[in-house]
């Protein structure tokens, strides 16, 4: 039996530790050191308040000789022993990580990617020369650490490359045009002969290219790669080459991904697990600009940073886990704890999902100031220095990245203020807690923590980092308390709404980010979370594979690209009776672009409008249930520049909302429309709030839990709810039920259907729905 795997537990896939499921919680801190490991402190807390699994990076090294992957690890088992010195029960979930160190790049110039200025980055992920090495480091690293005495303490192994560990490129992020390389070449040409069965002139149809050959074929250049023949959209009827390439970028990535899991789990005889960041379908409208080292805002990472295979990634059993950040837009008061991967898919696929909580707490401190980009920025380095405005360089050491300096560590830690920092005591609890709930209800693992500086400053005598204050890990305790609770409930996905995106989606559409904001980081990290109602997230291509179960409504936020074999095995799953919300364009890029794809898919009839302008609709009629209470001052959409405009022209429908865009025109531009057993609501633009989405789902037959349009998660025995605004918030149960605050551990309500609990400011509350004994508060 292995030491750890991941298995179905009460419905959903939990961490298995010698045969007996766990509460997957863990603690991220910095690595140990030969001169010792200033978390000790932090480390013993934590382990008082019940988590034991660290993780903790571990830096490519040079080989042992240098003409061979021959590889000596003198000072490995110190570092983990320094941690059990410090919590005696720890166990470790190392993050290995496999991206080119700056000796590698210096000694193998032609394997790294290079851009479209001849300009080159770290190592190409089509390298097989990286990839061999890579391999060899991975398994003596596994190997020597399975050789160890403490062996039965290692959960796992993390399995990461990319500048943030997260499988992610910073190129991509600066928005340049990639992979020039030989090595992405040849890459790129191998997988046209799989795609296409190694017939020539399906390539040349699909290319729209008579002359193109499998030997020739290129990776395209900067201005194909950033086309878009039809406003927002590509057409794949002019040419598919972009289209395939980022799809080959993906693939590569998976298949790396897949190849690596695969040296660690060997390594370890299949003893300990392994998984990856990656699967980020929900993020990756950010580009270098949002993080601040960038001028550029105006462009989204979906298409060249290859985390469109989640589904490959999904059905590789060597990969046991996945695992990425909440995401960073919306963090503080009035936010959300929005994972950045499609989670249900995950668990429809048994991989295990972490959500790393690296809040920034109101103690976070940091020992370094970064502005920058990849080699080739368009910033100076004078230009980024002045860029770290308001904070002294004196005394500052900079950190080069192949030779350029990429960020400054300042001789005194100072606070932390991005990505959502908060400011008070009690602002962190409650976040804390928000995250919590979502994790908990998702039936998720969780590690906290976030590697700040080690070492004390003058003025400050607390222990390093993020969660040291005794208030956070008396609430880390209680967290951990309940997460072992929640094992023992009914972990099935309880929503009845089920959110539908699609990855290839991303690859039909132009780089700006003018659409994805606003219809994927608005809509999930603004108004899905406030429906009232719990939502499963799926990619779009297991719910046309048949995976996802029956729900009552059916959100698709993406789907512009479809097949007729997945229109077909989608219109079959409408056809209980259950409600279908399209947006914007739903199916419209087919073969070609057609508004005829769109009325196959949803049986809508609409117009295409040849203009770009902000998507606004107005509600119009208040005659139909869905639109019955909203307030005539609802208004729906955007005013990103978006095209083409779509109206609805189908002499079928209940208009229920009107669209004005260009000249003043006045549209149908939301609908409902009922036929051959379906249901359906087209609404042509994006950013629906969640008035809206709640009236749909009541429409729909959906339990609606609450209408406060606060931050509210449901599932596994459990409803957590933030409160932005202050007083009573009205709660209905699907059934009548006992009813516990789960951190205060007293009865709120004893066998009801509704229940009333009274709300502080950005307060946020869990309860417990159920008729088991709460675990004891006391640590």
């Amino acid at each position: 039996m292995p030491r750890a795997e991941v298995r179905m537990h009460n419905g959903s896939p939990a961490l298995y530790l010698h045969d007996r499921p766990v509460f997957a919680a863990v603690y991220w801190v910095p690595t140990p050191t030969e001169d010792g490991w200033d978390f000790a402190e932090s480390a013993h807390m934590m382990a008082e308040a019940g988590v034991h699994i660290y993780t903790f990076g571990i830096a490519w090294r040079r080989p042992a000789r240098a003409s061979a992957a021959t590889y000596d690890f003198p000072d490995l088992a110190p570092m983990f022993l320094r941690v059990l010195d410090a919590d005696p029960d720890a166990r470790f979930l190392p993050r290995i990580q496999l991206e080119a160190p700056d000796w590698w790049i210096e000694e193998n110039p032609g394997e790294l990617e290079t851009f479209a200025d001849g300009t080159t980055d770290m190592q190409s992920y089509a390298s097989q020369k990286w990839r061999d090495d890579a391999s060899a480091y991975l398994s003596s690293l596994v190997t020597r650490t399975e050789a160890l005495p403490i062996a039965d303490r290692f959960v796992g192994y993390h399995v990461c490359a990319g500048w943030t560990s997260e499988w992610l490129k910073n190129g991509a992020r600066d928005n340049r045009a990639s992979d020039y390389s030989a090595a992405m070449a040849d890459r790129f040409r191998v997988w046209l002969r799989i795609k296409y069965g190694n017939r020539l002139d399906s390539l040349r149809t699909a290319w729209c290219d008579p002359s193109v050959a499998f030997d020739t074929a290129a990776v395209p250049g900067p201005e194909l790669q950033e086309r878009a023949d039809f406003f927002m959209f590509r057409d794949p009827g002019k040419t598919r080459q972009d289209i395939d390439y980022f799809m080959s970028v993906s693939d590569l990535v998976a298949d790396t991904i897949d190849h690596f899991c695969a040296v660690a789990k060997q390594a370890s005889a299949n003893q300990a697990l392994a998984g990856v960041f990656y699967g980020y379908t929900m993020e990756l409208w950010w580009s270098n600009g949002w993080f601040g080292r960038h001028p550029n805002h105006t462009h989204n990472s979906y298409h060249r940073i290859g985390h469109t295979a989640l589904h490959r990634v999904l059905r590789c059993p060597r990969v046991d886990f996945l695992a990425s950040p909440y995401s960073y837009g919306f963090r503080g008061p009035g936010g959300t704890n929005g994972l950045m991967i499609p989670l249900e898919s995950a668990r429809i696929h048994g991989k295990l999902y972490f959500s790393e909580d690296d809040t920034r707490t109101h103690i976070a401190r940091t020992h370094g100031l970064a502005r920058f980009g990849s080699p080739g920025s368009p910033l100076s380095h004078g230009e980024e220095v002045s860029e770290i405005a308001g904070h002294s360089l004196v005394g500052a050491t900079p950190i080069a990245v192949l030779g350029e300096p990429a960020a400054y560590r300042l001789p005194q830690p100072m606070r932390d203020r991005d990505y959502g920092a908060l400011n008070s005591l009690e602002q962190t609890v409650s976040v804390l807690k928000r995250n919590f709930a979502n994790v908990l209800t998702r039936a998720a693992g969780i590690w906290w923590g976030y590697p700040g500086p080690a070492g004390r400053h003058p003025g400050d005598d607390s222990p390093p980092g993020t969660l040291t204050d005794r208030s956070l890990m008396k609430l880390i305790g209680q967290m951990v308390r309940l997460g072992r609770f929640g094992m023992g409930e009914n972990r099935s996905p309880s929503s009845q709404i089920a959110v539908i995106v699609d990855e290839e989606s991303f690859l039909y559409t132009d780089m700006r980010n003018n659409l994805v904001v606003p219809l994927i980081q608005r809509q999930y990290l603004w108004h899905l979370p406030r429906i009232g109602a719990p939502y499963d997230l799926y990619l779009a291509s297991d719910l046309t594979a048949g995976l996802v179960g029956e729900y009552r409504c059916y959100v698709f936020l993406n789907l512009f690209h479809t097949g007729r074999d997945a229109r077909e095995a989608i219109r079959r799953r409408l056809t209980n009776g259950a409600v279908a919300v399209w947006i914007y364009a739903p199916g419209f890029v087919g073969e070609e672009l057609s508004t005829e794809n769109i009325r196959d898919l949803t049986g809508f009839e609409l117009e295409c409008h040849h203009t770009e302008w902000g998507l606004n609709l107005v509600i119009t009629n208040f005659d139909h249930p869905i639109t019955r209470d909203l307030s005539p001052a609802t208004f729906l959409g955007t005013d990103s520049r978006i095209g083409p405009v779509f109206t609805c022209s189908d002499p079928d429908v209940t208009p229920l909302a009107a669209i004005v865009f260009t000249r003043g025109r006045w549209r149908t531009g939301m609908a409902v429309k009922e036929f051959n057993g379906q249901r359906g609501v087209w609404i042509g633009a994006p950013s629906v709030p969640s008035p809206v989405l709640r009236s749909i789902a009541r429409y729909a037959g959906v339990h609606v839990y609450s209408d406060a349009d606060e931050v509210m998660h449901a599932g596994a025995g459990f409803i957590g709810m933030t409160c932005l605004k202050p007083g009573p918030k009205t709660f209905r149960l699907p059934t009548a039920s006992n009813v516990y605050e789960a951190f205060a551990g007293h009865l709120v309500a004893r066998n009801v259907r509704e229940f009333t609990d009274e709300f502080a400011p950005g307060e946020t509350r869990l309860y417990y729905v159920g008729e088991r004994a709460l675990p004891s508060n006391r640590a």
